[in-house]
């Protein structure tokens, strides 16, 4: 079990590095970010918080929700790791409203993978900082 959630952990860490090469690429002409990069990007973000809770979930010693619902992934989680995860976002605003956060973007891989079928709003910013701040808690393990 450990094993497999060092893995996920790697994993989420690469996908939310790849994201954010997708957000901030080389090749933007004029500060412009593509909508394709914009979508991959939150995909990737939503994808590697899931593999990066469902890792943490698994250090605490239980099993994952098998789904993709970030805020119950979130949810599985001791209160002592969620205030690591809370004490590591940039932002006070996600910090004090991480709960509506989670609620709006809960379904975001699901929802942005296929965006054309159903539209629907995400906030990269706090896709971002809570990948990292997902990374950076799972570092105490």
């Amino acid at each position: 079990m450990l094993r497999a959630a060092k893995e996920y952990k790697t994993s989420a860490q690469i996908l939310s590095e790849t994201s954010t090469k997708y957000m901030c690429s080389d090749n933007e002409a004029e500060n412009h970010i593509s909508i394709s990069a914009l979508m991959s990007s939150i995909v990737l973000y939503a994808l590697s918080i899931e593999i990066g809770l469902k890792a943490l979930i698994r250090l605490e010693g239980n099993a994952p929700n098998k789904n993709h619902n970030l805020k119950q992934l979130y949810d599985k989680l001791s209160e002592d790791l969620k205030d690591k995860i809370k004490d590591e976002l940039p932002e006070e605003g996600f910090k004090i409203y991480i709960d509506s956060y989670l609620e709006d973007n809960k379904n975001d891989f699901i929802d942005w993978r296929y965006h054309y079928e159903k539209p629907t709003a995400a906030s990269s910013d706090f896709l971002a900082a809570f990948s990292q701040s997902i990374i950076k808690a799972g570092e105490s393990f």
